[in-house]
């Protein structure tokens, strides 16, 4: 059985919540999008329920700051090629 426990790390005042399967990190969208949301930059709100490390990469983008802190917070996972979505969800 693997272990989903849900870890987290903050930006500023916000909490990002991610679990990692196999040294590859999934994301809860709602967090992104939170942060996002301050810089006045919209990410698309669609019915994923979990982000890999490349698609948060591909949202925050435009963030200079919260892309190059994202960058450096998670160089050390791995990429995914195929996502994994655990049932339930850690969040």
């Amino acid at each position: 059985m693997r272990d989903l426990s849900l870890k987290q790390v903050d930006f500023g005042e916000f909490t990002i919540r991610y679990f990692v399967i196999e040294n590859v990190p999934y994301f809860c969208p709602e967090d992104i999008n939170a942060v996002m949301a301050t810089a006045s930059e919209e990410v698309a709100d669609d019915e994923d329920v979990v982000w890999d490390k490349v698609e948060v990469g591909r949202r925050i983008f435009s963030n200079d700051l919260f892309f190059e802190w994202f960058a450096v917070q998670f160089e050390r996972f791995d990429y995914a090629e195929d996502i994994v979505i655990p049932d339930p969800l850690p969040w």
